[in-house]
Formats: C-alpha cells, structure tokens, sequence
C-alpha cells in the first residue's frame, strides 16, 4: 500500500522549480532556524539552520511511486513575486528576478532541494496588502494568500523520506519511514511566531534581485497580511494595515534566472 507524504512548509521560505527539483529556500536568523517536526510532534527533530554559514540540503524520497513534479488545489493562492504588483515578467514572458544569493545582518539561508511532488496552497487569509519599499502607497492583493505551502507525493511501502546534506549523495542527516498511522507529515516551519514587521518582507531580497532595474536590485517591496476586503489596486490608509504574518512562503513561477 502506497505511503502519503505531505511536507508543509510554514514561514520564510521562496519556492521555484528549476533543474528538475523543486527549490525551497529558507531565509534564516536567531528567530527563524527552520524547525522540523514530524506526525504532530510537538518538539522538532531537527533544526536545519546554521547562523555561521548557509547550507544546502536535498530532501531524498526512498522508492517513490512516481517521480513527478506539478502544481495542485490552491497553488494559485502562494503570493507569486511574478505577480503584477510585484516584481512582474519580462517582455519575454520570464521572471524578472535573477538568483544572487547576498544574505546580510545576521541573516543566512537553506537551500533544500526535492525531486517530486504537487505544490499546492493551505490555510488562506483573505488577502495581502502590497507596498514597493521604501516610499510605495500600499494597495491591496485583491485575493486570498496561503500561509502554507504543502508538497505532497507517494512513496511505495516500505519507503522513507531522508534529509541529505549538500545533494542526494551526501551524508544522511536525518530520515522518517512510514507512522503507525501509515503516512508521513512534516511541518517544515521556519516562522518566528513573533508579531511580525513590515520589513520581514525584505528577508527575500537576500536570495533574488531584480534585474529590470539600475541598479540591479533596486526595487524590492513590502507586505503582508491584510483582514479585510479591499479592491485590487485601492489605496489603504496604514490603520488598515496588519503588521502580523510578513514572513509566509512565496513562489516564483515562472523559475529566476539567469
């Protein structure tokens, strides 16, 4: 019988498919280590970040059922930095972000990789409010945000999922087989679960820059959870603003370059 594998992936973190893996990139600080918890623990397994230097880990599915990768329910609803109020595409329709890793003030990151499963959106929020930083007048998202990303997949019985550091042939790290309640769930949560600023956006902006500006890099954005319902593009007076929840997950789709 076929094992579920549900990955939920909470906080800061940047998603993207490229080179045939999807890329989960964690933005880290002393208050965002990437906790791992497993099956509804409530103490984590393992914490992934290090504050001296950045990693690379590859998350190794053990006798999947299918290696594939897609997009599933509420893909949609992951704030995409594409999207028209944010960074956009090029007239070639590509992601105007280039990955240009420059972690800075204490800041650092993990880079996981995983070879299959469909992305999909949970636990929505009605919408975001949008500013470009510093000066830019925030305006509404116009729709429903996820607050968590969830990659699912199946693995044939007896299979396990195993944390590798640096790529799938690098020394095992930790592994999880199959629960008493035959499937696997992990929180992969990288929040700071403290009231959030409206600067937590820019952690981003340590992985990707954007390069349709001079100077590249230049026009980087702010945002976060926003309570009520607003028309796409209205003005919003900062009363109306939530501080909270700067930090969820986003994509980019299509991938950054170069």
């Amino acid at each position: 019988m076929a094992i579920a594998v549900t990955l939920d992936i909470a906080g800061d973190a940047i998603i993207y498919e490229k080179d045939a893996v999807w890329n989960v990139v964690f933005i880290t600080d002393k208050d965002h280590t990437v906790k791992v918890y497993s099956n509804g623990s409530t103490k984590p397994d393992v914490e992934l970040a290090n504050t001296n230097h950045p990693l690379a880990m590859y998350l190794k599915p053990v006798s999947p059922v299918m290696l594939t990768r897609g997009r599933g329910r509420g893909f949609a609803s992951i704030l995409n930095l594409n999207d028209t109020d944010l960074h956009g595409l090029d007239a070639h329709g590509r992601s105007n972000l280039n990955v240009k890793p420059n972690p800075s003030n204490g800041r650092q990151y993990v880079h996981l990789k995983t070879p299959i499963g469909t992305l999909g959106g949970e636990d929505m929020v009605p919408d975001y409010w949008i500013a470009e930083y510093p000066n830019g007048a925030a305006t509404a998202h116009g729709h429903e945000v996820a607050k968590i990303a969830r990659l699912t997949f199946q693995l044939n019985d007896g299979g396990k999922v195993s944390i590798r550091v640096n790529d799938e042939n690098g020394p095992e790290l930790i592994s999880w087989p199959e629960s008493k309640a035959g499937d696997i769930h992990l929180l992969f949560d990288n929040d700071c679960h403290l009231p959030g600023a409206r600067s937590d956006f820019l952690n981003y902006y340590d992985w990707v820059t954007d390069k349709s500006v001079f100077p590249p890099g230049s026009r980087r954005y702010t945002a976060g959870k926003l309570h009520s319902t607003f028309v796409k593009g209205a003005p919003l007076e900062s009363k109306m603003m939530g501080r909270d929840g700067n930090c969820d997950p986003v994509v980019i789709d299509p991938p950054p370059g170069p």
